[in-house]
């Protein structure tokens, strides 16, 4: 996947980057107090970096919810980098108590969950979701091997293998979720330009009607020129109104000249070349 700049992202996707990174500070705060409350009951209290987590998640949840700000998709992936950070350290001593406290657990559940959970909600940009993956699920694999193997005896059976599993297929989903994404963005940009294109060419049929008449009036005051008993002042006043007419309709299609994306340098050009399409 090409990186992309974050200019180049539109006011929906920032909408949506910040969307995301207020749903990951609820999901987290809600996570952490649900892991603070059950660990306590197992380990005891003291998780200094639990509550810095439960701090920061509701910080961000509140920023992003009360404060008014210009949505961007910076802003939404700042957000969205800091509260996982937090959510990984706070893992990460939950499961240093757990190894600490001699007892049968299964570990690093949680950091499988946030795992699925970003291949599901990272903002648009793909580095985003996938370093946030690695730091889901190669904290526990580091952390895995810094146990005693007293630790590791106690731990049930399928880790850190199943940390890995659990980070590839996070991985492959996000790899499939953008990649739809992007389908989706381009899928939406050529239904825009089929609709422009249409109302164009209704653009287009709407003057020829309008310049229809004034031209049959041409045509005909040339017809009565033309004849022994015509009328100088009466044709002459015929073909005022349809150059009035005409004139009307030029100021009204020179509106549409700002909305058009002429290329750099170009001064001139040939109508009838662009009518037929080769322009």
């Amino acid at each position: 996947m090409p990186p992309v700049h974050l200019s180049h992202w539109s006011a929906d996707d920032a909408v949506r980057a910040c969307r995301v990174a207020r749903i990951s500070a609820a999901l987290g705060f809600f996570g952490l107090l649900f892991d603070y409350v059950s660990s306590s009951a197992w380990v005891g209290n003291g998780h200094v970096l639990e509550m810095i987590g439960l701090a920061v998640c509701a910080s961000c949840f509140l920023g992003m919810t009360m404060v008014r700000y210009v949505p961007t998709v910076r802003l939404g992936t700042v957000v969205f980098l800091v509260v996982n950070v937090a959510l990984i350290a706070a893992l990460w001593e939950t499961a240093q108590d757990f190894a600490a406290s001699g007892i049968r657990w299964v570990p690093f559940r949680e950091n499988h969950l946030g795992a699925m959970t970003v291949a599901l909600l990272a903002p648009p940009i793909a580095w985003v979701g996938i370093v946030t993956i690695l730091g889901f699920t190669g904290a526990p694999v580091v952390q895995y091997a810094l146990f005693d193997p007293g630790v590791r005896e106690r731990i049930a059976y399928g880790d850190p293998w199943a940390t890995i599993a659990f980070g590839g297929f996070a991985l492959v989903l996000l790899v499939f979720r953008l990649h739809g994404n992007r389908k989706e963005r381009e899928a939406a940009q050529v239904q825009a330009r089929l609709e422009h294109v249409e109302r164009f060419a209704r653009t287009m049929l709407a003057v020829r009607d309008l310049a229809n008449t004034p031209l049959q009036t041409l045509v005909l005051s040339i017809d009565l020129l033309r004849s022994a008993d015509a009328e100088p002042a009466v044709i002459a006043d015929r073909i005022d109104r349809a150059v009035r007419r005409l004139r009307d309709i030029d100021r009204i299609a020179s509106a549409y000249e700002d909305v058009l994306g002429w290329p750099a340098g170009t001064q001139s050009f040939d109508a009838v070349e662009i009518l037929r399409g080769r322009q």
